[in-house]
């Protein structure tokens, strides 16, 4: 005997019962007005704060036909779920209780758990219903009665990767007067370039430090600029390197392939990636001089 069915199905309130909606974003203390918070990096923390005011007697009642009505006992709760595109990672909030007139949710976020495009919603979800049901009657715990979607570009078009600042010293790195370095995973180039890609930055290094805390200030610009020639030389000799693995340009959005082709794009955009690799056997110069100068190493 086939199965029946089960209607996943229900009732939604109007979304008017739901008003002055606002979202506050903080990026490193900063606010963020715009859809993008364009000093963002990988050792900045994300803070998110959502208001709303929630007409509740009015909402409970909205999906009432007859005896469809969730009842007045009914327990929701808003939440705020979130979705990093490069890392993959996803989570959610603590779930606050929605009672009748102003609600809050709030979000406090690592940086180095965020990559790519952060992808918000604040979500009022049933928690536990009471009263008269009928078959459109949400009943399921954690059933979704309203939602609203806010995305945050925390990279532009680039793609960019965690940066921490340690002692290289107290790490046990050999070279512990060294600036910065690159660690990263290549074992798979489909997994997610934000979770195998770190920059190391010594603590007890002065230049190394400043940059760290000010990256933006026009006196790190210089040890900026080598700091970004230095990586993108490391990511592109690397994956010039692994001609075994590293055989295409074409990877998935957000993948630490796609971030290693994408510089190797940049810096030669005409040539093929086996062009690549035979100009850097044949020309090294010619190879080293464009990277220096796509990457404006010394520009003005």
């Amino acid at each position: 005997m086939p199965r029946a069915k089960i209607s996943t199905s229900f009732l939604r309130p109007p979304p008017d019962l739901v008003s002055n909606v606002s979202w506050g974003i903080r990026a490193g203390g900063k606010p963020v007005p715009g859809p993008s918070a364009k000093w963002w990096d990988y050792a900045t923390p994300i803070d998110v704060a959502f208001r709303c005011f929630v007409d509740l007697s009015a909402l409970l009642d909205s999906v009432s036909l007859g005896s469809l009505g969730l009842g007045r006992g009914s327990v929701l709760h808003l939440v705020l779920k979130w979705h990093s595109t490069n890392t993959g990672l996803r989570g959610a909030g603590e779930p606050q209780v929605v009672e009748e007139g102003p609600a809050e949710a709030q979000l406090q976020l690592g940086g180095d758990s965020l990559g790519g495009v952060l992808l918000l919603e604040a979500a009022i979800i049933l928690s536990s219903a009471s009263g008269g049901h009928g078959q459109l009657a949400p009943t399921r715990p954690g059933s979704i009665l309203w939602s609203k979607s806010k995305s945050l570009n925390l990279e532009g078009e680039g793609t960019r990767f965690p940066v921490q600042l340690v002692s290289f010293e107290s790490a046990g790195l050999r070279g512990p007067n060294a600036a910065w370095c690159l660690r990263w995973d290549s074992t798979d180039y489909d997994q997610a370039a934000g979770a195998c890609l770190r920059v190391l930055l010594n603590r007890d290094h002065p230049k190394a430090e400043a940059a760290a805390q000010e990256p933006d200030d026009r006196e790190n610009a210089g040890t900026m600029q080598v700091l970004r020639w230095d990586i993108a030389r490391q990511m592109i000799a690397g994956a010039l390197d692994d001609e075994a693995g590293f055989e295409t340009l074409d990877w998935p959005e957000g993948s630490l392939g796609a971030a290693l082709a994408a510089r190797i794009r940049t810096v030669f955009p005409d040539l093929s990636l086996d062009e690549c690799r035979a100009l850097r056997r044949t020309g090294p110069e010619d190879f080293e001089t464009s990277l220096q100068t796509t990457m404006g190493l010394f520009s003005k």
